[in-house]
């Protein structure tokens, strides 16, 4: 794979990075107000926690212990997204209760799996993932100060902007819901 692909795969995954974890807190906040519920931290509070447990397999079997066996990483990965959409369906939404945070988790978890064999099969984004420390690698990073700069710039717009949806649902849910 030529250098040029390797950059645009990398530009990729950050993109995927940068909105991954906002998405999946705001998505508690969404699940909140399509089910009516006075508190975003209630059922839907594990629900980001589930949402990231979609690279489990990916993290430990190729990051840590350096798996050299691609199937099996990939085949663990599957099942734990299946096990992640069932615990959906168990604990937190069902499509008939929340049908935009369904369609949403569904499709972050899908996309993950997705990821999750394009890091299995591209060498040059491993070998940028595996640059950063454990705790850093779903983060948005660049090789570029100026664009590292920028990229953290972005993500902490896009959390403050998902922290700011849950406040808001809060201070509704407060008022909403207080005695009279």
């Amino acid at each position: 794979m030529d250098d040029s692909k390797g950059k645009v795969i990398i530009f990729l995954w950050n993109l995927y990075v940068l909105f991954y974890y906002p998405l999946a807190f705001f998505s508690t906040t969404l699940w909140a107000f399509e089910t009516s519920e006075p508190s975003p931290f209630g059922r839907g509070s594990g629900m980001p926690i589930a949402v990231m447990g979609v690279f489990v397999p990916e993290f430990i079997f190729k990051l840590i212990w350096n798996l050299n066996n691609r199937l099996f990483t990939i085949i663990c990965s599957i099942v734990d997204g299946l096990i992640l959409n069932r615990l959906f369906h168990l604990f937190f939404i069902t499509w008939t209760d929340a049908p935009i945070t369904y369609w949403i988790l569904n499709i972050m978890i899908v996309l993950g799996l997705v990821w999750g064999i394009v890091i299995e099969f591209n060498q040059s984004l491993k070998e940028h993932i595996l640059q950063y420390p454990e705790n850093k690698w779903l983060y948005p990073h660049s090789e570029d100060e100026e664009r590292d700069e920028i990229w953290q710039f972005l993500w902490k717009v896009l959390w403050f902007a998902a922290l700011g949806c849950i406040f808001i649902h809060l201070i509704w849910g407060i008022f909403k819901y207080a005695p009279a």
